[in-house]
């Protein structure tokens, strides 16, 4: 079984809406969907350019939305946090999850991963794991 490639662009805590449209607008002038009608690139912009992205990508589901990340409840006092349903409202397809910098600085831990993984996946998303940077982790 082949399991097709995906290019997917985590955006971090880089671009603004207005940065976020502009690149959208370039980005698509040049932007060829896989010939396999199968989409195969994804982008996860920051939380507050979701809108901006998900009014510019093209309908036809040829460039998948991600978010950075999701919570595993889907409401309640967690600030900052972003639950399932929040991201459905813009046709988030993709959560990335685990990062490295959010194990590093925040003390994420496999178990928040899983969770965060698991709401994803029963919300009928990608779940996007990350493994790892270090070469400690690597290995």
């Amino acid at each position: 079984m082949s399991v097709p490639a995906l290019f997917l662009a985590n955006w971090k805590m880089n671009m603004r809406v207005g940065e976020t449209r502009s690149f959208a607008a370039r980005f698509l002038t040049g932007y060829r969907p896989s010939s396999t009608g199968v989409p195969d690139t994804g982008i996860a912009p920051a939380f507050t350019c979701l809108a901006a992205l998900a009014d510019a990508l093209p309908k036809d589901g040829s460039i998948l939305l991600g978010a950075q990340n999701v919570h595993w409840l889907e409401c309640g006092a967690h600030t900052g946090e972003v639950s399932t349903a929040m991201l459905q409202d813009f046709g988030v397809s993709f959560a990335i999850v685990g990062h490295s910098e959010r194990r590093q600085h925040y003390g994420e831990s496999d178990l928040d991963v899983a969770r965060r993984a698991r709401a994803a996946i029963d919300a009928g998303m990608k779940a996007v794991v990350c493994i790892g940077e270090t070469r400690e982790d690597y290995e």
